[in-house]
């Protein structure tokens, strides 16, 4: 693969997850996944492993004490560096071992849960009520930084960016999720809140005024 291939799905994929309420919770699920890994390679590697459970590089999987099976084909991401990508990315579906050697992701435990969720937000609500307000302000403080026109309309995609993050913190600390589905499902009722242009288009017009790393341009 190539790099303007590589930088072609990514354009197309960031098109497809946003095209339904559906199509942005299959994203964000994988997004809770790979969150140690860049915008970016989220969206190729989603493009490439629909469903991806733990994705490393092969010498990684080694030190693990794992191989990749025989015929398994490398998932191509961003290396990082101008014009660099690299396919050198496997899912643990992949891969094969001793049982002790699986990686652990970790998760909110939940028989200490409730001490957890009272020692970071004393007299403040529920562990979800925080993380919707801090989720809000992060998203808010990003949109503040954007030209009034760079989206149609700028609260319903504030709203969808909020809920959008807060599935997918929660999915990664394995909370329920229907509070952000619900908000996703109604801002896409309304109508598609990127109508206008095309997704693409109205985040690279976004990164413009952010410093957030994104790919080349696909080729035409």
């Amino acid at each position: 693969m190539r790099l303007e291939n590589l930088a072609y799905l990514y354009n197309k994929t960031l098109n497809q997850v946003f095209a339904s309420a559906e199509d942005l919770q299959g994203f964000l699920t994988a997004s809770a996944r790979l969150y140690k890994y860049p915008f970016s390679d989220q969206m190729v590697i989603h493009a490439q492993i629909k469903k991806p459970e733990a994705v490393a590089t092969l010498s990684q999987w080694k030190k693990l004490g794992r191989s990749v099976n025989h015929g398994a084909v490398g998932t191509f991401h961003f290396a990082g560096g101008a014009g660099d990508i690299r396919g050198d990315l496997f899912d643990v579906g992949d891969t094969g071992g001793p049982e002790h050697t699986l990686p652990r992701l970790w998760e909110l435990p939940k028989d200490t849960g409730p001490v957890f969720r009272s020692l970071m937000i004393p007299g403040e609500g529920s562990f979800e009520d925080t993380l919707d307000r801090l989720t809000n302000e992060a998203v808010g403080s990003v949109m503040a930084a954007m030209p009034a026109d760079t989206f149609p309309g700028l609260d319903d995609v504030q709203r969808l960016l909020s809920a959008a993050a807060g599935y997918a913190v929660a999915k990664r600390l394995n909370l329920p999720t229907a509070i952000y589905e619900s908000v996703l499902e109604y801002t896409y009722s309304d109508g598609d809140p990127f109508a206008g242009k095309s997704t693409n288009d109205k985040i690279n017009h976004g990164n413009r005024h952010i410093p957030i790393r994104s790919p080349c341009a696909a080729p035409n």
